[in-house]
């Protein structure tokens, strides 16, 4: 096995998809230091790197950025294509985007552009519910989202029917090893996490001494410690909110007491 291929880049790591399925296949002992894989091995590596960054793309845990884009959106156009083969006008990405988190139409200003309250963001059920789909206007106040495997499908209601911004969040997730040679740009912990998860999806294919390695406690550390920093990374921490009825008469601290049930 040749040595990987790393190159430093800010706060992430780049390796080819081959090397780290490489280095998989010799955590499972299926190949030796320093010896060449075989390409059917290096083949099955690559197809259980493809379906795990697959997998790891629709778990939000697992999402590494949620980004904020801003794209000039076409005037009356329903609905409007997201993807890496958008038409031009449309909203030209890597990948599809896994979900829409918001949306906010931008009003530009004399003193600067203006983001607009967010968007309601429509489920497929909302969205079934809309009873009129084709009604156009300066500012649309919803959006729903379908996304496709190839592109995605932007609806706003109502249709602009102006030529302004609008600024969406999206999911960023890990871009698909499509060759051996395709280098990977992955944030710390994605690289570690990635080779023990490609490894135990490999496993049963080598027989029981590669099941047994997957199975062993160094393994499972190593594959937890990665997956566990991923997360932790990854999760905000949610604002604290209280139910209690309080009137606070423009003070910073509320002046109801839930304990005694007075004003404080």
């Amino acid at each position: 096995m040749p040595p990987l291929n790393l190159t430093a880049a800010n706060s992430t790591i780049s390796v080819k998809a081959g090397d780290l399925c490489a280095a998989a296949l010799l955590m499972l002992g299926a190949v030796s230091l320093g010896g060449a894989v075989q390409a059917d091995d290096s083949q099955w590596g690559l197809e259980c790197l493809q379906r795990r960054i697959d997998l790891v793309n629709a778990q939000k845990p697992l999402i590494y950025a949620v980004n904020f884009q801003v794209f000039p959106c076409p005037p009356n156009v329903q609905p409007i294509s997201i993807g890496p083969a958008a038409p031009a006008g449309h909203f030209v990405v890597p990948d599809p985007p896994v979900r829409i988190e918001s949306a906010n139409w931008i009003l530009p200003g004399t003193n600067g552009n203006v983001d607009l309250p967010p968007m309601l963001i429509l489920d497929d059920q909302e969205w079934a519910q809309v009873s009129v789909k084709n009604l156009s206007s300066s500012l649309p106040t919803a959006l729903y989202y379908s996304r496709g495997a190839l592109l995605g499908s932007v609806y706003l209601l109502p249709i602009p029917n102006v030529a302004n911004n609008i600024r969406l969040q999206l999911w960023s997730g890990l871009s698909q090893a499509l060759a051996g040679d395709t280098v990977l740009a992955m944030p710390p912990a994605y690289w570690s996490y990635l080779m023990c998860a490609v490894a135990a999806d490999m496993a049963p294919s080598y027989g029981p001494r590669a099941i047994q390695v997957v199975d062993s406690n160094s393994f499972m550390l190593q594959y937890r410690e990665a997956r566990n920093a991923i997360q932790a990374n990854n999760s905000g921490a949610p604002a604290l909110k209280s139910d209690a009825p309080s009137s606070s008469k423009g003070r910073a601290i509320p002046d109801f007491n839930f304990l005694t049930g007075q004003r404080s």
